[in-house]
């Protein structure tokens, strides 16, 4: 891409859309874009052979969103690499979109720690296992949006992850968590767990005033909540009455049914 004369540094919106060339020669680009407040990428995967993938580590300060999308890979590899050349302090928002390729969560954990203030996160067929999404979340403190797609594995443990307790020793994971949406996954979900997680971070307008005289909870309400999976499931009559009344309340829901 050298070939290519461009201000890079003074263009604070860019689209790299480039299946044909390697990962590294977007990496090249988006190092040079320094001043970049929005970037979309569309680039192939980088296979762990290719050394040039981790040579460096490319520093945005001022990226503030950034979307990627991942060519479909036949051989599985690992989009993760691409992430270990990341250090991004001022991202708010990423979406990541991808098939047919494979995860590994101790990459992705190094890259949210260089860039520990991503507010929103959109995973769209890149993570298919379910405790690689609570991974993510326990290294998410200011994370407020969370949308994953097309996981392969049951969603009941990351509901259990997600309830909240009062207990003294109880760790609150992503604690500033508002809106949760996950579709297309595999399996049922457990009725008595998803109720017990909307209900343990849910309080009315009222409810919270009244908690002002203590301080506030430890975890953020509930704003919406979006369950959808793969195989229609219908729910008790009880369970819908809840849902009913918890929308009268103001809490968007949204259920498979």
């Amino acid at each position: 891409m050298e070939c290519i004369h461009m201000p890079w540094s003074q263009l604070t919106r860019i689209t790299i859309w480039d299946f044909a060339h390697p990962a590294q020669d977007c990496l090249d680009i988006l190092a040079q874009c320094t001043n970049a407040l929005v970037s979309a990428v569309f680039t192939k995967v980088i296979p762990w052979a290719e050394p040039s993938s981790i040579d460096r580590i490319v520093h945005l300060a001022c990226l503030e969103r950034l979307r990627i999308i991942f060519a479909r890979d036949p051989y599985n590899h690992y989009i993760t690499p691409f992430f270990t050349a990341l250090s991004l302090p001022a991202l708010s928002d990423l979406s990541i979109q991808a098939r047919g390729i494979d995860w590994s969560p101790a990459d992705f954990t190094d890259f949210q720690h260089r860039s520990p203030n991503i507010r929103e996160l959109h995973i769209s067929g890149a993570v298919r296992a379910t405790e690689h999404v609570i991974r993510i979340l326990s290294e998410s403190p200011h994370l407020v949006s969370l949308s994953v797609e097309g996981l392969y594995s049951s969603i009941n443990p990351l509901l259990q992850v997600l309830q909240f307790s009062d207990s003294e020793t109880a760790v609150h994971v992503a604690a500033r968590l508002e809106r949760l949406s996950l579709q297309d996954f595999h399996g049922t979900v457990n009725e008595s767990i998803l109720s017990e997680m909307i209900l343990s971070r849910w309080w009315t307008d009222e409810e919270l005033r009244d908690l002002d005289d203590h301080g506030p909870p430890p975890v953020r309400c509930w704003k919406a909540l979006e369950i959808v999976g793969a195989h229609v499931q219908s729910y008790t009559k009880s369970f819908k009455g809840m849902v009913k009344l918890l929308r009268t309340e103001g809490l968007e829901v949204t259920l498979s049914h």
